[in-house]
């Protein structure tokens, strides 16, 4: 039940990822300056080819690929999972009165936990690619509800260390 929800987490910050990526490339400046048919000709007259700009004006932004797109949302979401962690250890250690080295330890200790859970839940033989097949499927109330389940879980752990 926790992998399943982390990886819905994780598919909604990716979904995140590809729809700002798209839209980027979307609006390149490079792309609708190659629709002009004036700079069509001239890069075709001094040697270039239309495929080359296009390829240079598409690698100026992320292409909406899985692969750079789920490195980015994974990273995230561990970085995310280590501010909840950093928030409660935080809280305990202001009302139990840690001292200085249980507090260093507890984050270690919960850092090493958090990255261990990622790599279980998300990079041990792709289990993310499984999840993510079925989470497309899903109605678009679910896919509307989960965005706002997983945007109050990015969000609040940010808000918290602002407040603390």
């Amino acid at each position: 039940m926790i992998e399943r929800i982390y990886n819905i987490i994780l598919w909604r910050i990716y979904s995140f990822l590809r729809g700002t990526t798209k839209l980027i490339n979307g609006i390149n400046p490079f792309t609708w300056l190659l629709q002009i048919p004036f700079i069509k000709k001239f890069i075709i007259k001094r040697g270039g080819s239309i495929e080359q700009i296009e390829a240079a004006a598409d690698s100026v932004t992320n292409d909406p690929v899985m692969g750079t797109n789920i490195l980015y949302a994974s990273r995230f979401m561990a970085l995310v999972s280590i501010a909840w962690l950093l928030n409660g250890v935080v809280f305990f250690a202001h009302h139990y009165d840690w001292n200085h080295t249980t507090f260093v330890m507890a984050i270690i200790a919960g850092a090493i936990l958090i990255i261990c859970a990622h790599l279980f839940f998300v990079e041990y033989k792709d289990k993310y690619l499984k999840y993510f097949k079925t989470f497309e499927k899903q109605s678009l109330t679910w896919k509307i509800t989960w965005g706002m389940i997983s945007f109050m879980f990015v969000i609040t752990p940010i808000i918290l260390i602002f407040i603390g």
